[in-house]
């Protein structure tokens, strides 16, 4: 099986939208990301592994979709939210070094306050 790209996903979208076969509104297209969503927690409940990444997978296809109905292309939304979630994650780590904090899974919670403090300072 080769492994899709996301611009290849919203490629096949555009297609499957050229011949009609797409949503009348962006509602619609939220909805059908619910569903997925719904759909991966009951299969993570079931434990299933090989359908757990079948519904992941629709949940994808379907986000993409809805990035290319509201014409916002999937590639370079989810690389500005992977800079924009490093770069806070790199200061909050660079913070926590500075006050002494152990950056590890004991100290979660601090690391998450620091985040927060972080992110606040950007919405400023």
């Amino acid at each position: 099986m080769k492994d899709i790209t996301l611009n290849e996903a919203l490629d096949i979208q555009n297609e499957m939208a050229s011949v009609g076969f797409d949503w009348y509104d962006y509602q619609g297209v939220v909805e059908k990301v619910r569903e997925e969503l719904l759909e991966v927690e009951a299969e993570i409940e079931s434990g299933d592994e090989s359908s757990l990444e079948m519904e992941i997978g629709d949940l994808l296809f379907s986000v993409i979709n809805l990035s290319r109905f509201l014409r916002v292309n999937p590639s370079t939304a989810l690389s500005r939210s992977t800079e924009k979630l490093f770069g806070r994650f790199s200061r909050t780590v660079d913070l926590a070094r500075e006050r002494n904090i152990p950056v590890d899974r004991f100290h979660v919670k601090e690391l998450n306050d620091i985040w927060d403090e972080i992110k606040g300072r950007e919405n400023d």
